[in-house]
């Protein structure tokens, strides 16, 4: 995990797994993840290439699709 800063869903985690697993399902970790955090998670959304949409899990396993303000997202930060 990376550390966070003061914006909402600034956290980024990155899993590395075996090649000899076979790959779990995106959405399913990413819920039980979120449940067992007790927090919510934005993950790219494959399903489309608009690079905006994203998929929000809730910790209550709710899996809306959002769009985010591109304006926002492509500010630029200083770290």
């Amino acid at each position: 995990m990376e550390p966070a800063n003061a914006a909402p869903y600034s956290q980024l985690i990155t899993l590395y797994l075996a090649e000899t697993w076979e790959p779990p399902d995106i959405l399913e970790s990413a819920s039980r993840l979120a449940a067992a955090r007790d927090t919510s998670l934005l993950l790219a959304n494959d399903a489309t290439a608009n690079p905006y949409s994203f998929v929000h899990v809730s910790g209550g396993g709710q899996q809306p699709v959002v769009l985010v303000d591109p304006h926002e997202l492509d500010k630029t930060t200083d770290i």
